[in-house]
């Protein structure tokens, strides 16, 4: 593990206008980082799904889209640079590829073409950051990720090439931080070896800094967000909610496998290997302690609550009232993979499957034609899906009360229910 070098990851909230990138900027001349992954500014990542979903359907809402999107950078990158500042020819070029990828027929594989469009707000943002500290005469270098981060052709979840990228991290980037420069990178992207982008996962740049930080054996990592650190629930829900000033290696996968926004379900594993700590701190309050992951052996928790709202509740059954069997397990997993359904939740009989997830452009029409030939499909949209780890029998209670709950799951001390709101 490399002493003294350091990784941060700034999320989306942290760069949403002209006074957070001045504030970023600021943290990064203060806290002096070697490596630092950013996100997408503000809300583009949703945007651009907008703009695929639209050129995938040959929608006229393309246009408005893609230039709100191109308008946005435009204004934000006037708003802290100069005018002349060679970036804006950058940020032109960037503009292009994506016009050329708009300009031809969608293909049939959606995965890859939203691949080739939904990296553009990663990169548009750190090329921003990077001409901001040279304008503010901080020592900075600007790295693609995708010359960095090699993958499969697994596109919109790529698995990573350890040994390759490991290779590009010592030759590309350590040379530039043993020069004193500051090295930004855009997350959630890399590139397979034939140079098509692939992404990590939505909210994936969380998992580049976690590759990053593995592979040049970091001192830390240190995500930034906008609250104080990790609670025990979303203060935005629960009033009562408590600041958790350390968490388990173990807990923090617990908590992300079942939904946990805190951060990307995959970040944890590449830190836990080389026993690299994490840090959630406050971009809004710097000074503050936030919240530490690492390898605590024994943390009393108190209960921590999960919940993820526009799940769709799917309930699957034989149509000749046979067992669901494995290779009926491996088709309807295989065609989730294909749709890019993420399943949070699972629970079977002898005849019914019941599946809770998530889908950004989910097509119930597709769905029931591909199973309907052997599979009957329920479809219930608008579920609500709550996790409590650590629960006590009270709260459980208390959390069923009002709602019309659809199923429930207990094992091994995490509860779990599916459930819609009742209607005031």
């Amino acid at each position: 593990m490399n002493s003294e070098l350091k990784v941060f990851k700034f999320g989306g909230a942290s760069l949403k206008d002209t006074a957070s990138f001045l504030n970023v900027a600021n943290i990064l001349k203060t806290q002096t980082p070697d490596v630092v992954v950013l996100s997408a500014s503000g809300k583009i990542t949703d945007k651009l799904e907008s703009l695929i979903q639209a050129y995938h359907k040959k929608s006229i809402e393309q246009q408005d889209i893609w230039h709100d999107i191109k308008s946005y950078h435009i204004a934000l990158a006037a708003s802290l640079l100069d005018q002349t500042d060679e970036v804006f020819d950058v940020i032109n070029d960037l503009f292009v590829e994506i016009d050329w990828v708009l300009d031809e027929e969608p293909g049939a594989d959606f995965n890859y073409c939203y691949d080739q469009i939904i990296g553009i707000g990663e990169l548009l943002s750190t090329r921003i950051m990077h001409a901001l500290l040279l304008k503010l005469n901080m020592k900075a270098v600007w790295i693609d990720a995708r010359d960095i981060i090699t993958t499969d052709d697994n596109y919109r979840e790529g698995w990573v090439f350890w040994n390759e990228t490991d290779v590009k991290c010592k030759k590309v980037i350590e040379p530039h931080i043993a020069n004193g420069s500051l090295v930004i990178i855009p997350g959630f992207i890399g590139s397979t070896i034939d140079n098509n982008t692939v992404s990590l996962g939505r909210e994936g740049s969380d998992y580049s800094a976690a590759i990053l930080s593995h592979c040049l054996n970091a001192h830390s990592l240190t995500i930034w967000k906008d609250v104080a650190g990790v609670y025990n629930a979303d203060p935005r829900f629960f009033t009562d909610a408590v600041l958790l000033p350390v968490i388990s290696y173990q807990e923090a996968i617990e908590m992300t496998y079942y939904g946990a926004k805190v951060i990307h379900l995959k970040t944890i594993k590449p830190l836990k290997a080389k026993n690299i700590p994490l840090k959630v701190k406050s971009f809004i309050q710097p000074e503050l302690e936030g919240t530490f992951f690492g390898g605590i052996e024994k943390v009393n928790y108190p209960p921590i609550i999960i919940k993820e709202s526009n799940q769709i509740l799917l309930t699957i059954e034989p149509k000749d009232y046979s067992f669901i069997a494995e290779k009926d397990l491996s088709f309807i997993f295989n065609v989730f993979h294909e749709i890019g359904f993420q399943v949070n939740f699972m629970q079977n009989t002898g005849l019914h499957l019941c599946i809770c997830g998530s889908c950004p452009f989910f097509d119930a029409n597709q769905l029931e034609q591909i199973l309907q030939p052997n599979f009957a499909v329920s479809i219930q949209n608008n579920c609500n899906l709550m996790t409590i780890r650590h629960y006590t029998n009270e709260l459980k209670i208390k959390m069923m009360e009002n709602v019309q709950v659809l199923v429930i799951g207990d094992v091994n001390g995490t509860f779990q229910m599916i459930y819609m709101d009742i209607a005031k």
